[in-house]
């Protein structure tokens, strides 16, 4: 089936990946702890950080403020300013607090489960292949946002954007049956959970 294939491909894919990250290990985890040409370590930020986390635990010290607040807490690296936690969450928990990782947790789970579920149940190559291709990058990324701000920077935030909204449309109003075309009516969150999204972003921004 078209959903085996696809599973195929992908254990394939995560082979390959697998076998190209072990041959280069040594090279990743010098990238990984330093990055040119400061050659500064990521851990020692991060570190920093908790005490950042410590302070303000819970709503944090606001969006954008990373930046500014982080020079009172930096104990190595002098002579370097560091404009991001070079870590998407590190930063996140920085600035919004465990509130707004939490915000940030709910909404992702709303995208993802409904997605996945209607992925599942679809028979389609369209939506399939869509639907993979699109949860697999927006996977990729959030796992790259451990070491890297990528949702920090608008040229990598717009694509990931556009991505998200041509996954959604692709698996959620697709025509789930055979035979004569249907026109399929479009998902709707329930009006409960679009009043929480939106509160959720009026909160964060």
């Amino acid at each position: 089936s078209l959903r085996k294939a696809l599973w195929i491909i992908a254990a394939l894919a995560a082979v390959i990946i697998m076998i190209i990250f072990i041959g280069l290990l040594a090279d990743t985890e010098r990238r990984f702890m330093t990055t040119a040409p400061d050659k500064f370590a990521r851990l020692d930020i991060w570190i920093d950080s908790l005490k950042i986390i410590k302070d303000y635990p819970f709503f944090g010290m606001g969006l954008g403020a990373f930046k500014n607040a982080f020079m009172s807490y930096q104990t190595k690296w002098a002579l370097v300013y560091f404009e991001h936690a070079e870590s998407d969450y590190v930063e996140l928990i920085t600035e919004t607090g465990l509130v707004g990782m939490l915000i940030a947790a709910w909404m992702t789970a709303a995208f993802f489960y409904p997605v996945l579920s209607a992925w599942r149940r679809q028979s389609g190559w369209h939506a399939m292949c869509v639907g993979v291709g699109g949860l697999s990058a927006m996977s990729a990324l959030f796992v790259h946002g451990f070491t890297d701000f990528n949702l920090r920077i608008p040229a990598n935030a717009l694509p990931f954007t556009v991505i998200a909204a041509a996954t959604y449309a692709a698996v959620l109003t697709a025509t789930r049956h055979k035979g004569p075309a249907v026109t399929p009516a479009p998902a709707r969150m329930p009006v409960g959970s679009r009043r929480a999204a939106l509160a959720a972003l009026i909160v964060i921004c």
